[in-house]
Order: C-alpha cells, then sequence, then structure tokens
C-alpha cells in the first residue's frame, strides 16, 4: 500500500476527533443551512449502531469482540497482500475506534452533520467507506475464484 494511503488513513482519523472536539466544545454552535435537510450541530447520540438501543453491558463487550476480529481479518489481509480489504478493514477499525472512544469518555458519540432524519459524523462515513471497499474487495476475489 503506498505511504499516501496511509496519510489519508490517518488524516481522516485526525480530522475527525478534531471535528468531535471542536463541535464538543462549542454546543451552540451551527444549525441547518438547507431547510430541516442539512446542518451542522452538535448531537449527543446515546444509541446504539444505526439508533438501535443501547444494551449495557453487553454492547460494550460485543464491540470489543468486533474489533478484535476486524482487526485480525485486517493483519491476514495486509499479509496477503489485499490493499482494498486492507483499507477498508482499516477505516471500518478507525471510524469504530473512534465512535467507542467518544462512548467511553462522554458516555455518549458525538454526531454532527445533519442530513434528513439521519445524523452522523466522519467516523460514520468511515465506516460505510469500509465496508463498501471489504464487500468490493471480496466480491471480485470470489469472482476470481469462480472464473479459475
Amino acid at each position: 500500500m503506498s505511504v499516501r494511503l496511509y496519510f489519508l488513513i490517518g488524516g481522516l482519523a485526525i480530522i475527525d476527533r478534531t471535528l468531535k472536539i471542536w463541535i464538543f466544545s462549542l454546543p451552540d454552535f451551527g444549525g441547518f443551512f438547507i431547510g430541516d435537510f442539512f446542518g451542522i450541530k452538535l448531537f449527543k447520540n446515546y444509541e446504539a449502531i444505526f439508533g438501535w438501543p443501547k444494551i449495557s453491558p453487553f454492547f460494550e463487550i460485543v464491540v470489543i469482540i468486533i474489533g478484535v476480529v476486524l482487526t485480525e481479518a485486517a493483519i491476514s489481509a495486509w499479509h496477503k497482500k489485499e490493499n482494498i480489504l486492507f483499507f477498508g478493514l482499516i477505516l471500518i477499525l478507525l471510524g469504530g475506534l473512534s465512535n467507542f472512544l467518544d462512548r467511553l469518555l462522554y458516555g455518549f458519540v458525538i454526531d454532527m452533520i445533519h442530513t434528513g432524519p439521519s445524523v452522523w459524523n466522519l467516523a460514520d462515513g468511515m465506516i460505510a467507506s469500509g465496508f463498501i471497499l471489504a464487500v468490493m474487495q471480496i466480491l471480485n476475489s470470489n469472482k476470481l475464484k469462480i472464473r479459475n
């Protein structure tokens, strides 16, 4: 994997943490810019993934187990030189780690980007992008196996 991708991954993680700290320090900052559809404003997300209710302490245990499994998968992808899969898994891990860190530090995830009925943050975008990349790599490698 090129050095540029490592800088991109690290840069996204730094930008995410910086945005969260900034928006949290200015709780009255922002507002809605396109009616009720788009806005930037602090939202304290006490729910779990996709608004599902958080069932403690099982939620944290499941998140840690998923993190360990994804880390092992990322190490395996790195050794096999499956760069797209590795990049996708690292995006998922860093996004998940950032949101998990919020939950540990504040008791909620700091979301700030309002789009329609959804509220998200850059870490959520990293998780979604990583998932898409990982699925693309897995589907592509399965097509190659079928052809051979």
